[in-house]
């Protein structure tokens, strides 16, 4: 008896108005609507290991050392009119700095 006396007047206040229930701070909290789709946070790190790991290999550096070959050589000697990136290789430069802009973070974060 003294026991419900106590609980209801922890959850009347002194104008005798009833509080709501008080949310526990121990508990987690419920799961509310979400906007964005659910996704693994741990997948970015795993790709960005993957990535820098590839990176970091042998084969990387002679698939790219090709590649930049195969290019001077098909903008030097290639027919005119089938040249895509003339003498100073603009879009060679471009290419390799945008490859650099990403690969240079995603190596960091896989540090």
């Amino acid at each position: 008896m003294a026991g419900e006396e106590r609980s209801k007047a922890a959850s009347t206040g002194s104008s005798g108005l009833v509080r709501p229930p008080r949310t526990r701070l121990d508990q987690p909290k419920a799961p509310g609507l979400k906007l964005l789709p659910e996704y693994d946070p741990e997948a970015f790190g795993r790709f960005s290991e993957r990535i820098a790991r590839f990176l970091g290999t042998g084969r990387f550096i002679v698939w790219m050392t090709l590649i930049i070959i195969v290019w001077v050589a098909w903008n030097v000697w290639a027919p005119e009119h089938l040249r895509w990136d003339e003498y100073p290789f603009i879009f060679l430069t471009l290419m390799l700095s945008l490859q650099a802009s990403y690969a240079a973070p995603l190596i960091l974060l896989a540090q």
